[in-house]
């Protein structure tokens, strides 16, 4: 994850390629090739280890809400009222603070709350509805890690991405929000790693982050009853989720699932055996991680029921996490 400060070398490779480089531009001549391929270090001169010329250019990177409308010394709080939704908050980056690539969400709360964040550049979503906070974020300690990294260019100028709260606590709710990662400075890089960086940054936004949950709110489920539920990809992009989480009202409350396709009813445990919640789902802090990933063609549609085994009434916030593949080469 870190860019590693050594990086080992082939001195034999680089000065192989340079001389096929310069034998093909006509610069030496054949005999003049052979001769300097017989110079090359070899054996235990072949290799080298070097510092990494790009690890002065990252740095870690603390990405918080700006809140205009908080008290002047706590920006960075937002303080919302019972079941209270907050304005659109912005996270600002600018050229001269470097290009960052999102790797992590953290947050401290005193109460629940769904959450939206949305890029204010190309207004790209990460996600179908509000997503419960513990299904996607953590702590400094066991922070949520993106399915994938999300690389933010502002080579073009300011861009932010945008968060908004709505709390489902019912008591007022002062949230702390932050996402990690690190931010790359390029404006005090030289013009070959500027173009390494980006080149690297426009490769990974071919996938972005998206997590996805029912289009059904499961609400107020009674104790032994169950609820249907669609999970349904966006009709732009197809997925491929791989993280699963849970958040419930009550807290810890266990519950069973089954899943089906739409259309073609393939079932995803034999006979369409109920799945016991904590052999699937766990939290922002400790996700479930599957072993093959969900992968779903735009419009997919995929069926679930939800049995709740808990003694109360109980909310639950299901979160499928992964990547929403942007741009293929091919379909």
């Amino acid at each position: 994850m870190s860019i590693k400060p050594l990086v080992r070398r082939d001195l034999y490779k680089e000065g192989y390629e340079a001389l096929q480089f310069d034998l093909a531009q006509g610069l030496i001549t054949p005999a003049q090739f052979e001769t300097e391929v017989k110079n090359l270090p070899t054996g235990e001169d072949r290799f080298a280890w070097y510092i990494d010329p790009s690890k002065q250019f990252v740095t870690p990177g603390y990405f918080i809400p700006n809140n205009s409308q908080a008290l002047p010394l706590t920006p960075y709080i937002v303080n919302l009222a019972a079941n209270g939704t907050s304005g659109w908050i912005p996270i600002e980056f600018d050229e001269g603070s470097g290009s960052p690539e999102i790797f992590a969400i953290v947050s401290t709360q005193t109460g629940d709350f769904l959450i939206t964040i949305l890029d204010g550049g190309d207004r790209y979503q990460w996600m179908n509805r509000p997503i419960h906070n513990l299904t996607i974020s953590g702590n400094g300690q066991r922070p949520y890690y993106l399915p994938l990294t999300y690389p933010v260019d502002t080579r073009g100028g300011t861009r932010s991405i945008s968060v908004q709260f709505t709390d489902i606590s019912g008591a007022p709710n002062a949230i702390r929000f932050a996402l990690r990662g690190r931010r790359f400075l390029q404006k005090q890089a030289n013009a070959d790693i500027q173009e390494l960086w980006m080149r690297r940054a426009e490769h990974m936004d071919r996938s972005r982050p998206f997590f996805l949950t029912p289009d059904e709110n499961l609400l107020a489920v009674a104790p032994g009853a169950s609820v249907d539920f669609t999970l349904r990809a966006p009709s732009d992009a197809p997925l491929d989720l791989l993280k699963l989480t849970a958040a419930t009202v009550p807290a810890a409350t266990p519950f069973e699932l089954s899943l089906r396709e739409f259309g073609s009813g393939r079932e995803y445990s034999q006979a369409n055996l109920r799945i016991h919640s904590d052999h699937m789902f766990g939290t922002g802090q400790y996700p479930g991680i599957e072993f093959e990933s969900f992968f779903m063609p735009k419009n997919f549609r995929i069926l679930g029921t939800l049995w709740n085994l808990g003694v109360n009434p109980t909310d639950f916030y299901l979160t499928w996490a992964g990547g929403k593949i942007m741009r293929p080469d091919k379909k």
